[in-house]
């Protein structure tokens, strides 16, 4: 086996493994996900608007791609829920999630326009 396929069957030809962490909201347990490459970017650009990150669209939408019933593949959140987990309260299970859910996503909790994971389009 050369060098290139060692180096590939140890990256691009392993088992993808992601990582999960169940957070407590109330009593009952969530799952949240890391994401793949692919769906951090759609993060990403979902939460920019004019090559801004809104910092705010990144909470909800990394809370809503990630979140998931213990167990399962079923998401606990869909897009159609934007408009009312932005209406939660602070502090509340939102920025719990929040907290979990950009830990998975392999960033810093308050990602800058100037970073370079918001330059990717």
């Amino acid at each position: 086996m050369s060098a290139r396929d060692k180096l590939r069957s140890k990256t691009v030809g392993a088992a993808k493994n992601f990582r999960t962490e169940l957070v407590t909201v109330d009593g009952e347990e969530v799952e949240v996900r890391q994401l793949s490459v692919r769906d951090r970017l759609n993060v990403y650009n979902r939460s920019t608007k004019n090559g801004v990150l809104d910092p705010l669209q990144f909470q909800i939408w990394a809370v809503i791609s990630t979140c998931y019933v213990p167990g399962t593949n079923e998401k606990l959140f869909e897009d159609a829920d934007y408009d009312s987990l932005v209406d939660q309260p602070t502090g509340g299970f939102l920025d719990q999630l929040s907290e979990a859910a950009i830990n998975m996503l392999n960033v810093e909790a308050n990602p800058t326009n100037d970073s370079a994971e918001t330059q990717t389009k």
